[in-house]
């Protein structure tokens, strides 16, 4: 069946619709039971056929019909538009134009907002949604709001722990296939959006666009308890801990509480004795690479300190 219509299709004698809706083909019973086929919407030897039942006229397309009981859109995803850069199939021709402008770099529509552009206008609608803050879709269980449904969607699986997207090397789950996707990025090596300014390379291209924040030196995520500026979101939601007095982790050996699970990690290094930076002038270790920097500035006699106060006792400049 889905060979007849992939062949037919691929001829030019049957046309997927170009209506909204897409084209629908519905099928029921066999010919001998005294049921008939319907068509919602066909173009056949360019005539088009609109909410037929029976299906009249194409004495040639029922032949190949009879037996079937469903036919629907899904079976047309096996008629594709292919894109000669990566492969990638589509029901629709102006779906692979669309995506097309992936691989150019072509964004027409643009937000007049933040100038972020976009390959359609539709995904920029959405993205308006985020200045006006229209965001009519709430999780009953934690509050947060989305700008879509299918976000929605995604971000409940986080509550009912639904992970059906696992890694094969090192068995992590995920709720959505993109984030397995850019996970799995990890343990290739691949890093494919580079920094023009300096060569670091990314996994995601939002870790691109706010290392890029440190050359522009644009801070564009702002505390509301202080007003300190921050080039990540990830950085602004650390310091926010403090001002709640957040410290989720917990030493297991003495109980002290810390903000960050790296700083966690550092202080359990004191716990277990290690001391994994090493200083090449006196092989004097340190549990952490920002104190060895600090050390370091002895021997290249580094002071950065210097005091503008005066002493009558010389022992206090010492």
């Amino acid at each position: 069946m889905a060979d007849y219509f992939q062949e037919n299709v691929q001829k030019g004698f049957i046309q997927p619709s170009t209506s909204p809706a897409g084209a629908r083909f519905f099928f029921v019973g066999k010919k001998d039971e005294g049921l008939w086929p319907r068509i919602d919407y066909c173009e056949f030897n360019t005539i088009t056929v609109k909410n037929q039942y029976p299906l009249p006229l194409i004495p040639e397309l029922f032949d190949h019909l009879q037996g079937a009981t469903v036919f629907t859109k899904l079976d047309l995803q096996a008629i594709p538009f292919t894109c000669t850069e990566c492969n990638k199939s589509f029901t629709r021709l102006s779906n692979l134009k669309s995506h097309k402008m992936i691989h150019t770099g072509y964004k027409p529509f643009t937000c007049t907002e933040c100038n972020k552009s976009f390959t359609r206008l539709s995904h920029l609608k959405r993205h308006k949604m985020s200045h006006i803050g229209n965001k009519p879709f709430t999780c009953t269980e934690c509050n947060k709001s989305f700008t879509r449904l299918s976000h929605l969607k995604r971000h409940k699986m986080s509550h009912i722990g639904y992970k059906p997207f696992t890694c094969t090397e090192c068995d992590k789950n995920f709720t959505q296939l993109s984030n397995l996707k850019i996970h799995q990025r990890i343990h290739t090596g691949d890093k494919p959006y580079i920094c023009t300014e300096c060569n670091k390379s990314f996994t995601q291209v939002s870790g691109l666009k706010f290392h890029q924040n440190i050359h522009t030196g644009d801070k564009p995520f702002i505390c509301t308890e202080c007003n300190k500026r921050f080039t990540q979101p990830s950085s602004l939601k650390i310091h926010q801990k403090i001002h709640i007095g957040d410290k989720s982790f917990t030493c297991t050996e003495c109980n002290k509480s810390f903000i960050r699970l790296s700083t966690l990690k550092n202080h359990q290094m004191i716990h277990r004795g290690e001391k994994p930076f090493t200083c090449i002038e006196c092989n004097k270790s340190f549990t952490q690479l920002s104190i060895l920097n600090f050390h370091q500035k002895i021997h290249a006699a580094v002071k950065p300190f210097t005091c503008t106060s005066a002493f009558n006792s010389k022992k206090i400049t010492k």
